[in-house]
């Protein structure tokens, strides 16, 4: 039973970690997409950039698709980091040494 439950709670966590990521991602994919502006306000190499079309735009969108997910999986680390330094700590406060003596004899049915 204690296997079930191990399997049963790691693959909850890899599909809440997942679910965590990819809606990491697509945020911060429309925020830092929403940064490269065209128009007067657009950096040169982005205008330069246009000028080519859409080819010539996919260096950049590769760029800032690789910037997202490295930032991503970044975010997530620190998550899981985070969350096993604290189960560390209430691991310390967990009693130790061996069980007090209640008395005597234990009749166990099976």
């Amino acid at each position: 039973m204690n296997n079930v439950m191990q399997r049963v709670a790691s693959s909850v966590a890899v599909a809440v970690f997942g679910s965590l990521n990819a809606t990491a991602a697509a945020q911060l994919m429309a925020d830092r997409g929403s940064l490269l502006s065209t128009g007067a306000n657009a950096l040169p190499q982005i205008t330069e950039a246009t000028q080519h079309g859409p080819a010539g735009l996919v260096g950049i969108y590769q760029q800032l698709n690789m910037n997202v997910t490295t930032q991503t999986y970044d975010n997530g680390f620190y998550i899981v980091a985070l969350m096993s330094a604290g189960g560390a700590l209430l691991a310390l406060l967990l009693r130790s040494g061996k069980a007090k003596a209640a008395g005597g004899p234990v009749h166990v049915e099976v």
